[in-house]
C-alpha cells in the first residue's frame, strides 16, 4: 500500500476538525494546511492522523468520553498532527487540567503547524490565568500572520488601558483584513468609539481610497442597522428641534444635551462615553 501511495502528489483532504473553545478564532480558513502537504510514504500516516483526530473529536463532543478522546488525540499527535495537539490542550482546558499540560500541547501545536488558531487559543489561555506578557506575545504572533481576531483582542487590551494610539493601530489593522467581522467587533467595543475611528479614517488624507470606501460602506450600515446608533441619531434630531442647548452636568460645557434612559440629560459627547454604563446622577 505504501508503494502504491508513493506516487500520489494530489493535495490531501482538508485538515481535521478541531474542538472549538470559547473565543476560538473562527475566521481562520482551515481548508488550507499551514505546512506543505506530505507526499510519498508519509501520506498514509497523515491521513490516518486526520481520521484519529476526527474520531477523538466525536468521542469528546458527542460522547463526553475524556479518556478515549485523549487516547485518540495522543495517537494523532504522535503522528505530528498539530490540530490533534491543539485539541489535546483544549480537552485538558475544558476538563480543568493542569496548566503545564495545557501549555505544553498548545506550544507543540504551534511548533509543528504554526497554526494561528493555536496561537490565539494559547493567548486566550494566558489571559485567563493572568499572564498578560505571554498573552500579548501570542496574540501578536497570530496578528503578524494576519489574524484579525487577535488584532481585535490587542485593540481591546489597549483600549481598556486607555492607550488610544495602540487601540487605533490594532483596530485599523484588523479592519483591513478580508475576514474582519464588523458585527462582532462593534458588539465588543463602545460602538460610538468605533464610529469615531471610522470617521477619522475616512477624513484622513493619507489613507488609501479603497480602504476609505470600505469604511464608508461599514459606517452607512452601522447607522441604519445598529440600534444604539439609530437611537442616538434620533435623539440628536429631536433635541436639535427643541434647541436643547444647556450646560452639561458632566463636562460643564454648554452644548446640545440629549436624554439618557433615566431621563437625565447630558451632552452628545458625554452620552457616547456612557454606553452601557449607569447614569452618573441617579446610578440607573
Amino acid at each position: 500500500m505504501q508503494q502504491a501511495l508513493s506516487n500520489i502528489t494530489d493535495p490531501l483532504p482538508p485538515p481535521p476538525q478541531y474542538t472549538s473553545k470559547m473565543n476560538v478564532n473562527m475566521n481562520l480558513n482551515l481548508n488550507e494546511p499551514d505546512e506543505e502537504v506530505p507526499v510519498g510514504d508519509h501520506i498514509g500516516l497523515y491521513e490516518l492522523s486526520i481520521m484519529m483526530n476526527k474520531h477523538a473529536w466525536a468521542l469528546d463532543e458527542e460522547d463526553g468520553d475524556f479518556e478515549e478522546a485523549e487516547r485518540e488525540y495522543m495517537q494523532a499527535a504522535n503522528l505530528n498532527n498539530d490540530y490533534a495537539m491543539m485539541n489535546l490542550a483544549i480537552l485538558h482546558e475544558k476538563n480543568d487540567g493542569d496548566s503545564e499540560t495545557i501549555l505544553m500541547w498548545y506550544k507543540r501545536a504551534i511548533e509543528v503547524g504554526q497554526c494561528v488558531v493555536s496561537m490565539y487559543n494559547l493567548a486566550d489561555y494566558y489571559q485567563q490565568i493572568g499572564d498578560i506578557q505571554n498573552m500579548l506575545h501570542y496574540y501578536q504572533m497570530a496578528a503578524d500572520r494576519g489574524d484579525s481576531d487577535s488584532m481585535r483582542e490587542l485593540a481591546l487590551h489597549y483600549y481598556n488601558l486607555g492607550n488610544h494610539e495602540e487601540f487605533r493601530r490594532y483596530y485599523t489593522m484588523a479592519m483591513r483584513q478580508p475576514k474582519f467581522s464588523m458585527t462582532r467587533a462593534i458588539q465588543q467595543f463602545n460602538p460610538f468609539v468605533v464610529v469615531k475611528l471610522m470617521q477619522s479614517i475616512i477624513l484622513d488624507p493619507l489613507v488609501d481610497h479603497v480602504f476609505k470606501e470600505k469604511m464608508t460602506t461599514h459606517l452607512a450600515s452601522i447607522h441604519t442597522t445598529y440600534k444604539p446608533i439609530i437611537i442616538y441619531n434620533n435623539k440628536i434630531a429631536l433635541f436639535e428641534r427643541l434647541n436643547h442647548v444647556i450646560e452639561c452636568g458632566i463636562c460643564y460645557e454648554t452644548r446640545l444635551n440629549i436624554d439618557l434612559a433615566c431621563a437625565h440629560c447630558v451632552c452628545t459627547d458625554c452620552y457616547t462615553m456612557l454606553h452601557k454604563k449607569p447614569c452618573p446622577f441617579c446610578r440607573l
